[in-house]
């Protein structure tokens, strides 16, 4: 598990656009009967050449006939690094239990000595403060998990972190799910922070012939303060994920209730 290299800093310089052979993106676990503790050693996983802007790997476990597929993007322009993996059952029998899937399992490289926090926002449950903009320390040797509300993706919490070190820059993290995801930022004691993005409680087989998808993880580094961040998020989300029918933006219709 490599760390997507970025120095916290106003200064920072990235040795790469957020290089593809800096981030190692894996399956936890394939077996429900593991037993608790450490997680084993990833049953799969995928190096990027850091050049591509675009790249897909494959893995099959012969043994069962599970294929794995990878599929990554880079938004050069933006320093950002989008992954989605693919599931399908090849074999004649079933899979085995998928456990404890991670979409995403990577580390962001601060400090010990560096303060950071963690910016988002607090998602829609029928009240004043739907969307509000909320923050958390994120100290050394803690750990903050979010999660939305009964499978709805912004139900309590919106899935877009900004994690934000005190002396400049940072990293923005967001989930593309439409049910029920999840992701946890550990803090090390070295001052590091691994991110594990995946589905809540999944826990299920592949039938032969069956497919599925893991929530899609977006990583983007950005430099400067945590609006610089922000600013830069919405730009990509405009460029590269905002529908254009014809070309032009889309005029989306608005419905609210009293």
């Amino acid at each position: 598990m490599n760390a997507i290299e970025r120095g916290c800093g106003k200064r920072a310089r990235f040795l790469a656009p957020l290089a593809l052979a800096a981030g190692t993106l894996w399956l936890a676990c394939l077996s429900a009967a593991e037993p608790p503790g450490p997680l084993p050693e990833p049953a799969y996983s995928l190096a990027c050449d850091g050049v591509t802007k675009a790249a897909t790997a494959d893995w099959t476990d012969r043994r069962s006939g599970l294929a794995v597929q990878a599929r990554v993007f880079r938004y050069t322009n933006f320093n950002a690094l989008e992954w989605c993996l693919h599931l399908a059952q090849t074999g004649a029998g079933p899979s085995p239990m998928l456990d404890r899937v991670q979409a995403g399992d990577f580390t962001l490289p601060a400090s010990a000595g560096d303060t950071l926090t963690v910016h988002y926002s607090e998602g829609s449950h029928e009240s004043a403060t739907d969307f509000q903009p909320m923050t958390t320390p994120l100290p050394t040797g803690e750990t903050r998990e979010f999660a939305p509300r009964d499978g709805r993706s912004s139900d309590g919490v919106m899935p877009y972190f900004n994690v934000v070190c005190e002396s400049g820059g940072g990293w923005i993290v967001a989930v593309g799910w439409t049910g029920q995801w999840q992701a946890k930022f550990e803090r090390a004691p070295s001052g590091s922070v691994r991110v594990r993005v995946g589905q809540q409680r999944f826990h299920a087989v592949l039938r032969p012939g069956e497919r599925l998808r893991t929530p899609a993880v977006l990583v983007m580094a950005y430099a400067g303060d945590w609006l610089d961040g922000q600013n830069q998020f919405r730009r990509l989300m405009l460029a590269h994920f905002t529908p254009r029918p014809g070309g032009k933006p889309a005029a989306l219709p608005v419905a609210a209730s009293g």
